[in-house]
């Protein structure tokens, strides 16, 4: 069956749709239509997927957390971590600067270590390059134990040039601490030596 509407304007019939038929197939047509365009856009989204990667990306992921908790577990304070960072800073005399370390913190147990990151008592510096970043329990506060070394060698950059051997650098620490702790830290010497032969270096210092 046709059906048709009278165009009054043009004066002639206008043919609406051809009956059940006709919509059948432009229903059909339009069912294919948008299968098309969702198996298209399906297959673009997921065709540019290698599954392959996934696993690849997964490992990436897994060392990358590795790698990660490596350095976290470098950051944390150790004595090992302490000599390695000693040797790698290049420090005068890293064994002496080992032993007072010990000496001054109480073998790492001390309140101005464990709440002001600070190894070798220092105060707060006023005159020379220091990694302090204020004042606590009347003792220098640094971020890190890392900073407290750094600022150690900045120290020895501004004042201890002038110790070009061990026994100069031992004689300064007998004249600036107190009676008996100059023996205390020659005791703790002697130990960091047997414990850490490789703290014992010779540098070809400069003037």
């Amino acid at each position: 069956m046709k059906l048709f509407k009278y165009d009054e304007e043009k004066l002639s019939y206008k043919l609406l749709f051809y009956g059940k038929t006709h919509r059948m197939v432009w229903l059909l047509l339009f069912v294919l239509s948008l299968l098309l365009y969702l198996t298209f856009r399906v297959g673009h989204y997921f065709g540019d997927v290698d599954v392959s990667i996934i696993p690849k990306h997964q490992n990436n992921t897994i060392q990358y957390e590795k790698e990660l908790f490596v350095i976290d577990t470098l950051d944390v304070f150790s004595e090992k971590n302490l000599v390695t960072y000693l040797l790698e800073l290049n420090i005068k005399f890293p064994d002496i600067v080992f032993s007072q370390a010990r000496y001054e913190t109480g073998n790492f147990k001390s309140l101005v270590f464990r709440e002001n990151s600070n190894l070798f008592g220092m105060k707060v510096a006023n005159s020379r390059a220091t990694t302090n970043k204020g004042e606590q329990h009347n003792h220098a506060i640094f971020d890190n134990w890392q900073m407290s070394v750094l600022d150690y060698a900045l120290w020895q950059n501004a004042y201890g040039r002038k110790f070009k051997t061990r026994e100069s650098y031992m004689q300064y620490l007998k004249d600036v601490y107190a009676e008996g702790t100059y023996e205390s830290i020659n005791k703790i010497l002697l130990e960091t030596q047997s414990k850490y032969p490789k703290l014992k270096v010779t540098y070809p210092f400069r003037n």
